[in-house]
């Protein structure tokens, strides 16, 4: 259109067959302009929403009680016979101690109890020259102590000993067996092993022994 308002007053205004903006006339007129989407919209979805479960309860078990401390042991019963076959100048005789206590203390796998061990029969012949053959018991004591040396997870006794205190190393003690690896079942044990030198004379030492727990 050459005037103002004519590519919108719907009049072919230069009779060309063609009405406002559809005239090639109004091509640059604003009114023919197309509909531009000015839309500004940058909406987007933000949400930062990091919730997460940080539950930090750790709580664990702390009971530290287990079957492989020797000190659920609380108290114990021993009997050991010392069987002698002598070659010569001697009776062949038996010896039979007998043990029983209470737990005085305990340290990993070595258990010690207080209590009584003395000798309960005794048919070998009364001489001086033997007395180095018998195992060592107090004869004044009133209470002896007994100690229990285990193996892993008290599957096995290793070694034990009687002596008038508490010993921590059984070597020290005044009467000791080691190297045992005696089966535990069911809390108790029975063993046996062999002494003496064998020419002269040979001893048979047969243990049992059962524990109490807590």
């Amino acid at each position: 259109g050459d005037e103002a308002g004519e590519c919108s007053d719907g009049a072919d205004n230069d009779r060309d067959g063609a009405f406002d903006c559809l005239d090639e006339d109004c091509s640059g007129s604003t009114d023919c302009l197309g509909d531009a989407d000015t839309d500004s919209d940058t909406d987007s979805d933000t949400d930062s929403d990091t919730d997460s479960d940080t539950d930090t309860d750790t709580d664990t078990d702390t009971d530290t009680d287990t079957d492989t401390d020797a000190g659920i042991y609380t108290a114990y019963s021993l009997r050991m016979e010392a069987n002698y076959a002598f070659n010569a100048l001697y009776e062949d005789c038996q010896k039979v101690y007998e043990g029983n206590g209470t737990r005085e203390g305990a340290d990993g796998s070595h258990v010690w109890f207080d209590g009584t061990y003395v000798v309960t029969s005794d048919d070998c012949t009364d001489d001086t020259n033997l007395d180095q053959l018998w195992p060592w018991y107090d004869t004044g004591a009133s209470a002896t102590m007994v100690g229990f040396v285990f193996g892993d997870d008290l599957g096995s006794l290793d070694a034990w000993w009687a002596h008038p205190v508490a010993v921590s190393d059984y070597g020290s003690a005044k009467w000791y067996m080691y190297d045992m690896a005696a089966r535990v079942e069911d809390d108790a044990i029975t063993y046996s092993e062999y002494g003496g030198d064998g020419e002269y004379v040979t001893v048979e030492y047969i243990v049992t022994a059962s524990f109490s727990r807590d």
